[in-house]
């Protein structure tokens, strides 16, 4: 892949490049027939919303209740942030293109910049392009199941934000910087995971 995944999107959304020079596979880490295989995958979620012909690219949105539940992701304490991050709306329902973007940053294939990208973004849940301690502690929270008191959560990972983000802001903006909590678990990626679910 030349371009990033994000670019192309981005690309595509404002026009500078006309859509039919991007197929799918130039959008993903993916074959045509691992796209296929999603794509059936995706049908099966809802198969009274999601046609078959998919040729007029309608517009279609599987529910998060739906997307939650899959295997990938019904054990995993960010579910239901991992769908906001990648559909179009925030709301958790995926188009096609969301549920192949979400796949794709989930593959062994996909760089660990654009991991650490949308791992930046999932942690982020007052969407306000900063890790914060709020933000930190609904981490936390979700990792331990909101099993921690308020006096065990906070000052732990707060602590691993580098000295010098949180001596400037209070707070973290880079997603390159691990903040010591980044972890595989953000995205759902296991070695469980396959498109063959």
């Amino acid at each position: 892949m030349g371009m990033r995944l994000w670019e192309k999107k981005e690309a595509l959304q404002a026009g500078s490049v006309p859509s039919q020079h991007f197929s799918p596979q130039d959008c993903t880490f993916f074959t045509r027939k691992e796209i296929m295989r999603l794509f059936y995958r995706y049908q099966d979620l809802a198969p009274q919303l999601v046609p078959l012909d998919y040729t007029s690219c309608p517009d279609v949105k599987v529910p998060y209740e739906l997307i939650g539940g899959m295997p990938e992701l019904k054990d995993n304490p960010f579910r239901e942030r991992i769908a906001q991050v990648f559909s179009e709306d925030g709301d958790g329902h995926m188009t096609l293109d969301n549920f192949l973007d979400m796949f794709s940053v989930m593959s062994e294939m996909a760089p660990r910049d654009l991991k650490a990208y949308y791992a930046f973004k999932i942690y982020d849940f007052n969407n306000d392009d900063y890790i914060c301690a709020w933000d930190l502690e609904q981490t936390v929270t979700k990792l331990t199941r909101g099993e921690l008191s308020a006096e065990e959560h906070l000052p732990h990972p707060y602590m691993r934000v580098p000295r010098k983000e949180r001596q400037a802001r209070g707070r973290c903006s880079d997603p390159s910087v691990h903040c010591g909590i980044w972890s595989p678990w953000a995205l759902g990626i296991n070695k469980h995971a396959s498109l063959n679910h």
